[in-house]
């Protein structure tokens, strides 16, 4: 089972300075000079994969400069609708309009 624990041992960002769960398995972190979403592996599975596509790193990570609205967009109930909007902006602007 994935937690803040030990996924923020293997953060690509960096040493975690904040983290923050926001539904089981969807994890917030940031660090000194960057930060993003991680997913469990079982959350990450259940994205359509033109959404996980959108990861800078090819697995569970989702980075907060353009990546991030993959994790909102796949599961929306988890966030409010001006965040679901941004998400949706920053994925037509980054990633095409596509969905």
């Amino acid at each position: 089972m994935l937690t803040v624990t030990n996924i923020s041992r293997r953060c690509p960002w960096g040493q975690v300075q904040e983290s923050k769960v926001i539904a089981d398995g969807i994890f917030w972190f940031s660090t000194a000079s960057h930060g993003g979403f991680a997913l469990s592996q079982e959350r990450y599975e259940q994205m359509p994969d033109h959404l996980k596509a959108c990861s800078f790193t090819d697995d569970e990570f989702f980075e907060e400069d353009c990546s991030w609205c993959a994790v909102v967009l796949a599961f929306p109930y988890f966030f409010n609708q001006g965040m679901q909007a941004a998400a949706q902006e920053c994925y037509n602007r980054f990633y095409g309009s596509n969905q």
